[in-house]
């Protein structure tokens, strides 16, 4: 006698229409996925920065827990040698509260520079050279107008600022190392860190990723806080 045939038999191929509705859903996610693969490529480097000046920022605070509520750009063991005048020796007073030099390097920075291994005076070369001071592997400006109870002063942040979108970076470079800045200022897209935005650490600590309009607009803050002096910055070389 014929065995019964079961009434509930799991088929084991797809047919042609489900083989189409498969295929037809892959496309589609990757037409939603492969599109938003650049962003976040383009975001990686963003994240590590931002990361990377909030242990500088954290640095800066703890030096100033240490001595007496002041930045190194405060006291008189750089002041009163000029130090304070370039971005690299600043840091190396910091040294000890960083940990390692990598994290002066953004690494969205296209200018040419790179991080440090260590600490330093950098390779032989006149006293007074900025290679030297290996201004060359850092990647971020020091607000000397910021004080450790201005909480909206910009203590650090992305280089590439430029007094306008066709303007030269600004440089610390000559007699006026310390430059004071304008509320015109923006991102420039001439040695782009992170297309036209750019992360700031301020006088509390915090880091934020801001635009042109933001930076601006932090300027403004800054100022309206502690004065126009709350906006000199000292920029790498």
């Amino acid at each position: 006698m014929k065995p019964p045939t079961p009434t509930s038999v799991r088929r084991q191929a797809f047919t042609l229409i489900e083989a189409i509705v498969v295929v037809g859903l892959i496309v589609i996610l990757a037409g939603v996925l492969l599109p938003a693969l650049p962003n976040c490529k383009a975001k990686a480097p963003r994240i590590k920065c931002a990361n990377n000046l909030k242990q500088v920022a954290l640095a800066f605070k703890v030096f100033a827990h240490d001595h007496d509520g002041r930045f190194p750009f405060e006291t008189p063991e750089l002041t009163d040698r000029g130090l304070d005048r370039r971005a690299w020796t600043q840091f190396l007073v910091l040294s000890n509260e960083l940990g390692s030099a990598k994290i002066l390097w953004c690494p969205g920075d296209t200018s040419g520079r790179s991080a440090a291994t260590e600490f330093g005076w950098g390779v032989a070369a006149p006293s007074d050279s900025l290679v030297r001071m290996q201004n060359n592997a850092v990647s971020f400006f020091i607000g000397i107008g910021a004080r450790s109870n201005t909480p909206n002063a910009i203590l650090t942040g992305d280089c590439n600022v430029a007094p306008s979108a066709s303007a030269p970076l600004y440089s610390s470079r000559g007699a006026a190392p310390f430059v004071p800045m304008s509320t015109n200022l923006v991102w420039s897209t001439r040695m782009a860190h992170h297309d036209l935005a750019g992360n700031v650490a301020l006088g509390d600590g915090s880091v934020q990723q801001i635009t042109t309009s933001g930076l601006q607009t932090q300027v403004r803050q800054a100022a309206a806080e502690s004065g126009p002096n709350a906006n000199r910055f000292v920029f790498p070389q």
